[in-house]
């Protein structure tokens, strides 16, 4: 199909002819179909992925600017609309595993066990609440002051030396594991 013949159905369709629509995108529809099926793997999401996207091409077919073909311009809507249902089934997918059934490498593992040795070997244990309160509950500055009475200026010194140690203690960990010995 040639560009004019692709303006002429495109003015056909905005003065009402529908019909006009099914002969502009019907050259291009196996095309599509194959491309969605390269980006989603479940039949009926490569159908959806489709149809949604010549939907949105029909009902702003006025806002075609025709610097590019007709083709060009929905193929572009109909990846965004495999890229938004892929984004859909990775997200389902996340919620529908159960955390139980997720198991961490063996490193990462490893990694944490390591970690939970030296910061319970180096710390104090009032430095490890503030740390475990600061990093893993989240708890703001403000927070941590309220349920330490300590000003916030003085929390956030302690926890830079914190976290400086502990990165010191890293650092010479990391040497010892991988020096000579392993």
């Amino acid at each position: 199909m040639t560009q004019g013949d692709e303006s002429l159905l495109i003015d056909a369709v905005l003065n009402g002819n529908r019909e006009a629509f099914q002969d502009l995108v019907r050259p291009y529809l196996t095309m599509w179909l194959k491309m969605a099926t390269a980006y989603l793997s479940n039949a009926s999401d490569v159908e959806d992925a489709v149809q949604n996207g010549l939907v949105h091409c029909y009902q702003h077919l006025g806002s075609f600017q025709a610097r590019s073909r007709f083709s060009t311009w929905a193929t572009k809507i109909i990846i965004r609309e495999c890229h938004r249902l892929q984004q859909q089934e990775n997200c389902r997918r996340v919620r529908e595993t159960p955390l139980d059934t997720v198991q961490p490498p063996a490193e990462a593992v490893e990694g944490l066990v390591l970690l939970s040795h030296l910061l319970h070997q180096t710390l104090t244990e009032s430095d490890r609440q503030l740390l475990e309160a600061a990093v893993v509950e989240g708890a703001s500055l403000q927070e941590l002051s309220a349920r330490l009475s300590a000003s916030p200026g003085s929390l956030k010194t302690r926890l830079w030396r914190i976290r400086k140690r502990l990165k010191q203690i890293l650092i010479a960990a990391e040497g010892d594991i991988n020096g000579p010995g392993f």
